[in-house]
Parts: C-alpha cells; structure tokens; sequence
C-alpha cells in the first residue's frame, strides 16, 4: 500500500512539474511575442520616417530648389578650368567612378 501512495505522489509531483512547465514556457512565449510586436513597431516607424526624410532630400536636391538657390546666392556654372576630375578605382565593384570638384 505504501508503494502504491509513493507511486501516486511522484505521478502527481511530475504530472505538475510538466503542467508548471508548460504555462511557464507559454508565459515566456506571450513575453517575446510582446518584445517582437514592439519592435515591428519601431522598425515601422523607422520605415516611414525614413521614407519623409528620402522624400525630403529629394526635394531639396530637385533642380528646380537648386537653380532658386544658385539664383539667391549669385552663383554660375563654373568654367571649364575650375572643374577637376578624380578618379576612384573602386577594387570591390572592378568599376572606376569619378567625382568632381570644384
């Protein structure tokens, strides 16, 4: 009788131990589900701020914005002497991309 009661004891003690187990790896998994969502939120809104600020620099590089600021600050298109030409040998893409200065 007394092996049947410690039989019984240990069944209970390992059924609650797995059942214990369960809710709190179901409470672990609501947890980083909130973290997740939270930070879907965030890259969101990184997203679309992002895309303002990409729309913003647009306009303000457009060529209309650029002539009304060359036209504000009296400037020209500068000669021919003025501008130089630096060649970039880029190893990583194989392709040469020049930049110019003034």
């Amino acid at each position: 009788m007394r092996r049947n009661n410690v039989k019984i004891f240990v069944g209970i003690f390992v059924f609650g131990l797995i059942g214990f187990s369960h809710v709190y790896l179901r409470m672990q998994c609501v947890d980083e589900d909130y973290a997740l969502n939270d930070l879907r939120g965030k890259i969101k809104k990184a997203s679309l701020l992002n895309k303002e600020l990409k729309a913003d620099k647009a306009k303000l590089l457009s060529v209309k914005n650029l002539r009304s600021y060359a036209k504000r600050y009296k400037l020209k298109v500068p000669e021919r002497e003025q501008i130089i030409v630096i060649k970039d040998n880029a190893k990583t893409t194989g392709q040469s991309k020049s930049h110019t200065s003034i």
